[in-house]
């Protein structure tokens, strides 16, 4: 063959078309890679080719395929899509660049395979392999003894992860959604009751201007009460103290009319001063408008005009006096008798004058709308009060209540389990989208790690469960994204939603039901018509409820549990199901049964002890000992 052809044969009687040479994990022995391609030849059928690998100063080594159920011998039409995994040793690596590898067929065909891409970062083994998932010759040793083993240095470093003020309180607040919503509720009735039950309360102000006399005036040195202090506001706040006085209550009572007393009218109406001004303010608060208007200018005009009946009163008796003292004065045209005259004068103007000292600059407008917050305004108030105390409610809850697990490790402490993946975490909005896998190649790598330790294990492995200690552990996300992974490598797959109370892997992929799990176990239509279709993803069919299951129907699904599962392997290389969390649901107990292994998924920062602890101990009784641990949100 030609250095620069690769992907043809070096004979015309059989030649293959590569489409693709990747790279799929790393193990602790060596890494695996997939050869996919299309064989075209007079032949018929080929023995499975073997993968030559080059060192120059190790010289070639042949590898034979790994057994991988589904990878078979390839058939040369020229149609039929072939594929090869193979581990190639660890030793044939130099500093992440991969060895010159070619495929042979049989002698005389050999392939030049293009350069081979390691990703940046790839995944180690996340744990070590459970009896089983791994062949004995890619079990690391340490595995082989009976017994959970150690954890290795980069686990036992795993720090334990910090928290964003978010990640604490949206967690306690799912964790205790009934508190939440309880209390929630409670702040939004009672906001309504009070809205509904409330009066409305109006308010109207009438502005009262004070104009003392001069200090420096001495003609009318008998009248000290009208007479600026050395501080305005002083004076200012005098005189709001005097038209507090019962005989304006009194005078506002009587002329408001029946109904209004003394006491009332000072219940309803405050007088302030404002600040840096001579002004004061008359402020009636009444459940009528216009009445509280009334009200206000009311007490205001009372205020002037006693006001003015006690100033009459003082200036008449300054008056009668100087007057006497006129008449008593030896020299008419004396300068006593000028002074007295002045001050008569003055008196005189007092008493022909209206509101000299005190006057209505602005009297009270009808007010338009109640005083106050809106109704609406004042619930929706209400109900963020609501949310705020909720949240400290539950994270207190939190805080005093079981402890949330913060590593890997002390999952397996609690769990001595393999862990077979680590998944990041995954925001909740990217999580609708569904596609969670196929978008992000941090999470389709573990996938497809988890995907490959079941793909190279003895035995039978077409159907697997997954369950959790408790919500929001990523259990949904962590069976969508395996059946994105195992579609992505050319597998077909039914995923079935069994989370019958709440279903929402539908939506997740956008699928429209036309029939459900429900009309199965009623025997109304097959599990293969009840498939549907992932839009996008021809190799993806699911089966979920319709709608929630009542619990009617709980039992019989349980009971057709074996033969629902068995119908869809028939369907499909690989059946996956989402269960309930087995640690608040038993239904997963049941589940569990009818497949071949048991996935459980916990999550660092989110899964408490206490539900971890109470899955393990439900699992054990039921003698369903899963095949390992999923952990979403470990560090990779």
């Amino acid at each position: 063959m030609d250095a620069g052809r690769t992907g043809e044969a070096e004979t015309e009687a059989l030649e293959f078309d590569l489409e693709s040479f990747e790279h799929l994990v790393e193990t602790p022995r060596g890494h695996i890679v997939r050869v996919t391609g299309r064989w075209r030849g007079v032949q018929s059928v080929l023995p499975h080719p073997t993968l030559v690998t080059e060192d120059p100063e190790k010289g070639p080594l042949s590898l034979a395929p790994l057994p991988i159920p589904g990878q078979d011998a390839p058939k040369v039409d020229g149609t039929t899509e072939w594929r090869g995994s193979y581990s190639i040793p660890k030793d044939r690596f130099t500093r992440r660049e991969g060895p010159a590898c070619r495929l042979q067929a049989a002698p005389g065909s050999v392939y030049d395979l293009p350069e081979l891409v390691l990703p940046e970062a790839p995944l180690q083994a996340s744990h070590k392999p459970p009896p089983g998932i791994l062949p004995t010759a890619y079990r690391p040793a340490a595995a082989a003894g009976p017994g959970p083993a150690a954890p290795d240095e980069a686990e036992a470093a795993e720090p334990i992860q910090t928290q964003r003020f978010t990640d604490l309180i949206l967690p306690a607040m799912r964790s205790h959604r009934r508190l939440v919503l309880g209390l929630i509720a409670l702040a939004v009735v009672g906001a309504a009751i009070g809205v509904l039950v409330r009066s409305p309360t109006y308010t109207a102000v009438t502005t009262l201007v004070v104009t003392p006399l001069p200090r420096q005036d001495v003609t009318l040195s008998e009248l000290p009460e009208l007479r600026t202090g050395s501080n305005p506001e002083s004076t200012i706040a005098t005189t709001a103290e005097l038209a507090r006085s019962r005989d304006v209550s009194t005078l506002t009572a009587r002329r408001l009319g029946r109904g209004w007393t003394q006491q009332r009218v000072d219940r309803t109406v405050v007088i302030e001063p404002v600040s840096g001004s001579n002004n004061l303010t008359v402020t009636a608060v009444d459940d009528d408008g216009p009445r509280a208007a009334r009200i206000a200018n009311t007490f205001a005009a009372s205020a002037v005009e006693v006001r003015d009946q006690r100033l009459r009163r003082l200036a008449n008796a300054a008056l009668t006096d100087a007057r006497a003292q006129l008449a008593g004065t030896a020299d008419p045209a004396g300068s006593q008798a000028q002074a007295l005259e002045l001050r008569i004068s003055a008196l005189r103007q007092i008493l022909n004058a209206k509101e000299a000292t005190l006057s209505v600059s602005h009297a009270a407008d009808v007010p338009a709308s109640p005083a106050g917050l809106p109704p609406l305004l004042a619930v929706f108030l209400s109900a963020l009060a609501g949310v705020v105390l909720a949240a400290g409610a539950a994270v207190l809850l939190d805080i005093v209540g079981s402890r949330r697990i913060g590593r890997t490790q002390d999952i397996t402490a609690v769990y001595p389990l393999p862990v077979l993946a680590r998944i990041p975490a995954v925001p909740r909005r990217r999580q609708l989208r569904g596609r969670v896998a196929a978008s992000d190649g941090r999470l389709r790598e573990p996938f497809r790690s988890l995907l490959l330790q079941f793909e190279v294990a003895t035995g039978t492995h077409t159907s697997l469960m997954l369950t959790s200690p408790s919500n929001g552990d990523g259990k949904t996300t962590s069976a969508t994204g395996l059946a994105l992974a195992a579609t992505d490598a050319g597998r077909d797959v039914v995923l079935v939603d069994l989370d019958l109370r709440k279903p929402d892997i539908a939506a997740r992929l956008r699928a429209e039901l036309t029939h459900g799990i429900e009309d199965v176990v009623a025997g109304h239509v097959a599990v293969e018509d009840a498939l549907a279709p992932v839009p996008g993803n021809p190799r993806l069919l699911l089966l979920s409820p319709l709608q929630p299951v009542p619990l009617s129907g709980l039992g019989e699904v349980s009971r057709q549990i074996d033969t629902i599962v068995e119908q869809a392997t028939r369907l499909a290389d690989l059946v996956i199901l989402d269960t309930p969390p087995v640690g608040e649901i038993s239904d997963a107990l049941t589940f569990g049964r009818a497949v071949d292994d048991v996935l459980l998924v916990a999550r660092v920062g989110r899964t408490r002890e206490a539900a971890l602890e109470t899955a393990r101990d439900l699992l054990e009784r039921s003698e369903l000992r899963p095949a390992g641990l999923v952990v979403v949100g470990a560090t990779l």
